[in-house]
């Protein structure tokens, strides 16, 4: 909290959630921020998650743009003011923006500062900024900050796949995307990260830029559920735990991408499968064995009928065939057509399943 009053950006919003706490936290947080208008304070009777807490507060912001700040972390003065500019500066607008953080530990030691995936020589990426006459400026950010913002940023187009993000409280999300790939139901309980659902998906949906300046500080204390171990490229630094059910989670995120197919087709057009093969967060080659695990295989089916409305026969048969083997694409495809495919597609079903190499393409 005292992180977030430092800030030299002064126009901003903080809602706080007490999501459940059963220690003194009201009192701590009322002397932190007692009379300053822009902070108001909503305290959930029970634990909602992480996740869950965040779509309470979603529905409470008013701003165009959304930071999640951590409990354990904290931002550098210049945190908003730089994300912003870059917001307000990239070549194209941008989902998400996401900074370098300094790792620290739970004394407050630096270990790094940076982050292993704030990687700007990407294959693909549009480096640097918009001329700074060209561009909204914000008075917190000098010409010699600009310049420098102008060299250390790149935009990462929306198809590129992999984790390109600092952890959450790095980033700052355009509020309009993130009401786009919300779930529906914002009171309920979700234990898991809101970064692991609301990065792919935005960033799916109008890419990333990317800050190689440190801008916050991330504690790693020995009790952190995902990361054990400072960020070193190439070594994982979260746990074996972690990964599995961020894996088990990733299908809550499936669900929400085709729950709202009508919207989300028309919306992404032909960029909609790649969305839904994006929020699985697992490589292309693995596709196929992540769809046909029971979970998935559920999810398509319950949502068969409006995902075949949404994106018509054609591209509903194709895009199945591709993800599924013929036993679960034939049920899939039956449900989108009331619960039987139609005969004369039974066969074209068979093909499409079998021909392996053309069924690879889609998915990449």
């Amino acid at each position: 909290m005292d992180s977030i009053l430092a800030q030299d950006y002064p126009h901003f919003e903080c809602v706080i959630l007490d999501n459940g706490s059963t220690d003194d936290s009201r009192v701590v947080i009322d002397r932190h921020v007692r009379g300053d208008r822009r902070f108001r304070v909503i305290h959930l009777p029970e634990n909602l998650g992480q996740l869950g807490a965040t779509l309470v507060a979603l529905g409470e912001v008013k701003g165009g743009f959304v930071t999640f700040v951590d409990s354990d972390d904290l931002l550098f003065p210049d945190f908003a003011s730089t994300h912003l500019q870059v917001h307000l500066s990239a070549p194209r607008s941008v989902a998400v923006t996401t900074s370098g953080v300094a790792e620290v530990d739970g004394a407050g030691v630096v270990l790094t500062s940076q982050y292993a995936t704030i990687q700007l020589d990407r294959h693909g990426v549009a480096k640097g900024l918009r001329d700074a006459s060209t561009v909204i400026r914000l008075s917190t950010i000098s010409d010699e900050q600009f310049r420098t913002l102008h060299a250390l940023t790149a935009v990462v187009p929306r198809w590129t796949k992999g984790w390109l993000w600092a952890p959450g409280t790095g980033n700052m999300i355009r509020r309009s995307v993130l009401e786009m790939v919300a779930f529906n139901d914002r009171n309920a309980t979700y234990m898991r990260s809101a970064d692991g659902h609301f990065l792919p998906l935005c960033h799916a949906f109008a890419g990333t830029a990317l800050i190689d300046v440190p801008l916050s500080a991330y504690r790693i204390h020995g009790e952190n559920y995902f990361v054990n171990r400072e960020s070193l490229l190439g070594i994982p630094n979260g746990t074996p735990e972690y990964a599995a059910k961020s894996r088990r989670e990733s299908y809550e995120s499936v669900a929400s991408i085709l729950e709202n197919a009508r919207q989300n087709a028309w919306l992404l057009r032909e960029s909609f499968w790649r969305v839904v093969d994006i929020s699985t967060r697992v490589h292309s080659d693995d596709l196929k064995a992540y769809y046909g695990a029971p979970s998935g295989v559920e999810i398509f089916e319950r949502h068969a009928a409006t995902l075949r409305e949404a994106v018509g026969d054609r591209a509903f048969i194709q895009n199945i065939c591709a993800r599924f083997g013929f036993r679960d694409a034939r049920r899939i495809i039956a449900k989108g057509f009331g619960g039987r495919a139609p005969a004369r597609l039974q066969l074209k079903i068979f093909r499409l399943c079998r021909n392996r190499k053309r069924m690879k393409a889609l998915l990449h």
